[in-house]
Parts: C-alpha cells; sequence; structure tokens
C-alpha cells in the first residue's frame, strides 16, 4: 500500500501499480521493492534514510533512490529530453514511517529523524547496514 500511495495513481490501478514496481530492478537485479522493505522493516540506519530521497516514476516506470549518497535507479531511467510524471519523496519523510511503523508514535518518530539528520553519518548510533547492493 505504501507504494501505491506514493506513486499516487488511486486504488483503483493498485493492482497494476504494484506489480509494476515489483518488476522494477537495478543493474544488479536487485528489486526497489526489497530496498523498500528494508527501509520499513529498519533494515537502514535512519541517518541514512533521513538524508537519502526516492523518486518514483510512472512513465516511463522507474525509481530513483538515494541513500548514504548512493543513487541507485531502479527500471527505466529518467527520461532526458521530456518531462516524467513523477513523485518524490523526502527521506525523512520515510524515515519517519519507517519509525512509526516500528512502533514509534508520531511525535517520537520527528524527533529521532531530526536529531538523525544533525548526526554525523559516521556515528555508530546511525551506521547503515547493507541494503543497496553494488
Amino acid at each position: 500500500m505504501l507504494v501505491v500511495a506514493l506513486a499516487d495513481q488511486g486504488l483503483g490501478k493498485a493492482p497494476g501499480v504494484v506489480a509494476t514496481v515489483e518488476n522494477l530492478r537495478d543493474d544488479n537485479g536487485n528489486r526497489l521493492v526489497d530496498v523498500l522493505t528494508g527501509i520499513i522493516e529498519g533494515g537502514a540506519a535512519i541517518g541514512a534514510v533521513a538524508r537519502g530521497h526516492l523518486v518514483i516514476r510512472t512513465e516511463p516506470a522507474g525509481a530513483s533512490v538515494i541513500l548514504d549518497g548512493v543513487h541507485v535507479t531502479f527500471g527505466a531511467p529518467p527520461p532526458e529530453t521530456t518531462a516524467a510524471r513523477a513523485v518524490g519523496v523526502p527521506g525523512a519523510t520515510l524515515a519517519a514511517i519507517a519509525l512509526e511503523f516500528g512502533g514509534h508514535s508520531p511525535a517520537d518518530a520527528d524527533a529521532i529523524v531530526a536529531l538523525a539528520r544533525i548526526t554525523p553519518l559516521s556515528s555508530a548510533a546511525f551506521q547503515t547496514k547493507e541494503i543497496l547492493c553494488d
């Protein structure tokens, strides 16, 4: 449902959106849905997520994820000569969603994200687990 909401295509198109997103892979065969699941389940450091971004493009179908300064494209690359319909999600929003799914209140999630954004990525408290593969 998160992907459906982020893709902003409406509930009527949910099955098609989910099927499309499930098939988005990076150049190494990693699936976008696995990266998003890793973020939501706490598989990435909150600091890395809070400083990152997610952009989902619907036509052509693709997405970009930036975590820890690593930019990975899933599916079709963004068009170079035309505009594309896209939905951007700030990393801080994704981090707060992940924290709330983990049981934190919205206020606590916002506070943790704010702290993570000002804490150096080298801090042991905000180390990234490997969810973006090389």
